[in-house]
């Protein structure tokens, strides 16, 4: 291996140059290892990744087949979503008026389009939130059957709030409304127009019309506060 700083021959599993000392590894190797995931740094480097970025799209399917453990699996997916909040909290910093790109809509139903895509698009990396076109059907089809009893429902996001992984609790944001059911309680219904206010506080609690509903434990409260900004553009609560 040739260093690509100062080009020095080093041995093929050397972490750091003998020459001029600077690392050898990928940025992903960098990434798993600060995040004590060396396990994972072989099934990913065997199958051409090569960057963190490339890990949020990993399916429950792609774990399997990579033979990565439930334990790894989710330790994975935190240190990504932690990963994801830090370029977040970079660009936010780093953005003034001047650089908001403008972008010209044809309606305010594109504009609003585009920012709730643009919400959708920081969740998918988030455990136990399932962003459409890529909600387990399995859980949707508990979710249905426990507490979003619609035909035909068309699911935009699925969180499971169970323990197990069942999709019994939790909440799905659909095209007509909001179906949530918090453990113990029962289901609830928020058609769009019914939304007065949405929001979600520091302790990952969701509150619909000034009342807190269900409590995403496994949310980070930055994340609630996009999932809470998606209902208000459905909601016609945010410009």
């Amino acid at each position: 291996m040739n260093c690509p700083s100062c080009e020095s021959e080093n041995a093929d599993e050397a972490r750091f140059c003998s020459g001029c000392g600077e690392s050898l590894e990928s940025e992903l190797e960098q990434f798993l290892r600060a995040n004590q995931l060396e396990q994972l740094i072989k099934p990913l480097k065997e199958n051409d990744f090569t960057a963190p970025d490339e890990l949020h799209g990993l399916s429950d399917a792609d774990f399997q087949e990579l033979g990565v453990s439930l334990g790894l699996k989710l330790r994975l997916r935190t240190a990504l979503q932690q990963l994801l909040l830090e370029n977040d909290e970079d660009e936010d910093d780093g953005q003034t008026d001047d650089d908001t790109p403008e972008t010209d809509f044809e309606s305010e139903a594109d504009r609003r389009a585009e920012l709730v895509a643009q919400q959708l698009s920081r969740l998918v990396s988030i455990d136990r939130v399932y962003v459409a076109p890529n909600i387990p059907l399995d859980k949707l089809a508990a979710a249905t059957s426990s507490y979003a009893k619609k035909p035909g429902l068309e699911a935009i996001l699925l969180y499971d709030a169970t323990v197990f992984r069942g999709a019994k609790d939790g909440f799905v944001l659909a095209k007509d409304g909001l179906y949530l059911k918090e453990t113990f309680q029962s289901p609830c219904y928020f058609g769009y127009d019914s939304i007065r206010s949405v929001n979600a506080d520091e302790n990952s609690k969701l509150h619909i019309n000034g009342k807190p509903l269900i409590h995403c434990i496994t949310i980070a409260p930055i994340s609630l506060k996009r999932i809470a900004s998606v209902i208000r553009l459905f909601s016609g609560l945010e410009e």
